[in-house]
């Protein structure tokens, strides 16, 4: 869902009114480089207005396993999945204090990947150590 995407929005809107479980990318885009790309606010808003709980999942080796652009995976590269504790699960219909708390769930969500992905790239840039 691009920015802007008022069809894609109102669709997950309604599939999370339904209670169905969907995944969404925050970032909008695929990384170049394996770093976190800014995540868009539509998460955060949608949680925030729907009431539905956010499980952020850090997938992690996945712009060395598979870049962007590369028509097929790179065989024999690490990924790392991991599930983190869900955020929200609170609707809120005043609209001001809806704005403010998708804005602190998207930062919570934006922490939580940041730091999977820091200590992903400490483990994989450590010195191989051997005895």
């Amino acid at each position: 869902m691009g920015a802007g995407d008022r069809s894609g929005y109102q669709t997950l809107l309604r599939l999370l009114n339904e209670e169905m479980c969907l995944t969404v990318f925050p970032e909008g885009s695929r990384t170049k480089d394996g770093r976190l790309l800014p995540l868009q606010a539509g998460v955060g808003r949608a949680a925030v207005a729907t009431g539905a709980r956010v499980v952020p999942v850090s997938l992690l080796g996945l712009s060395q396993c598979w870049p962007r652009g590369q028509t097929l995976p790179r065989l024999f590269r690490p990924i790392v999945i991991k599930f983190h504790p869900p955020l929200g699960g609170e609707k809120i219909g005043d609209k001001g204090l809806a704005r403010e708390a998708a804005a602190q769930l998207t930062a919570s969500l934006e922490r939580r990947l940041n730091r999977s992905l820091g200590a992903w790239n400490r483990i994989r840039n450590r010195p191989n150590k051997r005895h």
